[in-house]
């Protein structure tokens, strides 16, 4: 299987959030309970993504999301840039 690069995961985490964030919105402006729980269900279904693609290209370790903001894995200490 072929790994998907760690700036497009983070790119599809903050975009698909995005989304919910406007879907709950929306429902909250129209007063409507379906556009709530598609919100919250986008929301599990990208944090369940998040947790399967977000690792470390080397070591196959979980990332903590604020390590999108450094530029070494904090467990093998290998360079998380994109190549």
């Amino acid at each position: 299987m072929k790994k998907i690069k760690l700036r497009l995961v983070r790119w599809i985490f903050w975009i698909v959030l995005t989304i919910a964030a406007l879907i709950a919105l929306m429902g909250s402006v129209q007063d409507l309970p379906v556009p709530g729980w598609t919100a919250i269900g986008l929301c599990v279904a990208d944090y369940v993504f998040f947790l399967i693609f977000h690792r470390c290209p080397h070591c196959g370790h979980l990332l903590h999301y604020l390590s999108s903001t450094t530029d070494c894995c904090p467990y093998c200490g290998e360079s998380l840039n994109d190549r």
